[in-house]
Formats: C-alpha cells, sequence, structure tokens
C-alpha cells in the first residue's frame, strides 16, 4: 500500500512539474535570445490603434490559433484576430528587412539586420526587445510569402486588378473550409501608382504636342522666307 502511495505522490509530482514547465515555455519565446534592457534597445517602436492600409505586403503568418499578422512595406506590422478583425498594428524603425511570424501566440518581428526580434505583448502595452542569438535562416523560412492552411482555413495572396495600371496589387485572403471568403488586407499603393503612371503619360504627351506644334510653326515660318 505505502509502495503505491509513493508511485501516486511521485505521479502527481511530475504532473505539476510538467505543467508548471510547459507554463514557462508557453510564457517565452522558443527560439534562442536574450532579453535587451531598455537603454539597450536602440529601436524605436510604437503601437498604433489603427490598420496600416496601402503598403506591399512582405510577408504574412497565422497562428495555430488563426491569428494572422501581416507584416507591411514601411516598417509596420498588422495584427488581426481569428475572424480576420484588426487587433492593433506595430510601427518600428530598422534599416534592413523585417520578417514576421508566430511563437505558439506571440508574434515575433524579426529584424534581419541586427538579429532583433520585437515582441508586442497581448495586452498591446510594450514591446520587448531580444537580441537573436541562433541562426537566421531558421526565422526566415518561418516566414509565408503565399499562401498557407491552419485549422482547415486556407490563407492566401491573390492578385488584385486596378483600373489603368500595368502592375497587380495583391490582397491577403482568408477563405474557409465552407468556401467563404474574407479579404484580410488590401495592398492598394499600386492604385496610387497607376495614377501617377498616367499621370506621368498624359504630361509626356501634352509636352511632346506643345513641342511638334513649335516646331510646325518654326518650320512654317521658314519656308516663307
Amino acid at each position: 500500500m505505502k509502495k503505491w502511495l509513493n508511485v501516486v505522490l511521485l505521479s502527481v509530482f511530475f504532473a505539476c512539474t510538467m505543467t508548471m514547465l510547459h507554463a514557462a515555455a508557453a510564457s517565452h519565446p522558443s527560439f534562442s535570445g536574450q532579453m535587451l534592457a531598455s537603454d539597450e534597445a536602440d529601436v524605436y517602436t510604437e503601437f498604433l490603434a489603427v490598420a496600416t492600409n496601402g503598403g506591399c505586403i512582405q510577408s504574412f503568418a497565422v497562428s495555430d490559433e488563426g491569428q494572422i499578422a501581416v507584416c507591411i512595406k514601411g516598417n509596420r506590422v498588422n495584427v488581426y484576430r481569428s475572424d480576420g478583425s484588426f487587433s492593433y498594428a506595430v510601427r518600428y524603425v530598422t534599416s534592413g528587412e523585417s520578417r514576421v511570424f508566430w511563437d505558439e501566440e506571440q508574434p515575433v518581428i524579426y529584424l534581419v539586420r541586427g538579429d532583433l526580434c520585437l515582441l508586442p505583448d497581448e495586452a498591446a502595452q510594450s514591446i520587448s526587445v531580444w537580441k537573436y542569438t541562433g541562426s537566421g535562416s531558421d526565422l526566415l523560412t518561418q516566414t509565408v510569402f503565399t499562401n498557407c492552411a491552419v485549422n482547415g482555413t486556407f490563407y492566401q495572396m491573390l492578385p488584385s486588378d486596378f483600373p489603368l495600371s500595368r502592375s497587380k496589387g495583391y490582397q491577403l485572403v482568408m477563405q474557409t473550409g465552407g468556401g467563404a471568403q474574407q479579404v484580410i488586407y488590401t495592398d492598394t499603393k499600386d492604385a496610387r501608382n497607376a495614377v501617377l503612371h498616367w499621370v506621368g503619360i498624359v504630361g509626356a504627351c501634352l509636352l511632346a504636342a506643345i513641342g511638334i506644334r513649335k516646331n510646325l510653326r518654326i518650320w512654317k515660318d521658314l519656308a516663307h522666307l
């Protein structure tokens, strides 16, 4: 009887220990790194209460629970809930490329130059900066550029044609197993570029027409000499 009691107590001890270890592991990033103090982290970051719109999508990532993070050109990341609604955005400063991925339900923004990782907290109150000590290629392989599937939901980048534009923008679309589609983010930068493109063409045509008219007038004057 005493032997069985010891076995039960040991089982309870190991179960409690594993639970505590699991909780501790879940509260810290699984990648190898060292958190930097505020005076060591020479990186400007801030939270945004509104979504960043119009920038080109560099990459995106989806957590196991369906949260979505979109890395946007211009050093911004939008974070969306699993239903596709906007949660918060992060702006930061870097002179190099950046990527985004999830460590469980923790979004991680990886700054390639400097091997730094930005970790926003769930309440969107603070951003910790980590010095990454692992292999940068390991993090880069976790980013998504085209499509991925998580728990029966499909996420993909689809081209979005803009009127009068030779180039294409892109949309990040979420498609459920039932076939319903929801646009998470739309790149509208090419729409503005298309307008500028055609304004430039029209301006060039006007200048050419003015030049031709001026030359014709000169040729007519020379013809009468």
